[in-house]
């Protein structure tokens, strides 16, 4: 029990340090960046049923889970943007947290407020067409 607490406490302390080393990009940059086609991955870290009913246009889908098996094709080449529907965007922070520790990658932002300010802005959306 004592080994599996002081290992949550390791974890834990690696995630808040590594938070502080990821960048943040206001919606607004996001938008401009988007509209000027920046070399950009924009990452949505909701569950896929999320993703399907709206999302940020040209974003890939890696939805949150405890532990990324595998971040998919997401190059290491790019700035990658995570944002999820969360209220303290704690989902895309984790996974941004884990593609950093886990799987290398340097380039990773997070959208502040992620989907529910994109929504709120007004800012472009698409949905997944149903085949």
């Amino acid at each position: 029990m004592v080994a599996g607490f002081t290992a949550a406490i390791l974890f834990m302390g690696i995630s808040a340090a590594s938070a502080a080393n990821i960048g943040k990009v206001k919606p607004e940059e996001l938008k401009k960046l988007i509209e000027s086609k920046a070399n950009i991955v924009i990452v949505d870290a909701q569950p896929k049923g999320a993703y399907d009913v709206g999302h940020i246009p040209g974003a890939v889908n890696l939805p949150w889970v405890p532990e990324i098996k595998s971040p998919g094709k997401l190059p290491k080449n790019k700035d990658l943007i995570l944002y999820c529907a969360c209220t303290h965007d704690e989902d895309s922070t984790d996974l941004a947290n884990q593609l950093v520790t886990r799987f290398g990658y340097t380039r990773v932002k997070l959208l502040e407020g992620g989907w529910l300010k994109w929504v709120e802005l007004n800012y472009p959306q698409e949905k997944t067409k149903k085949k």
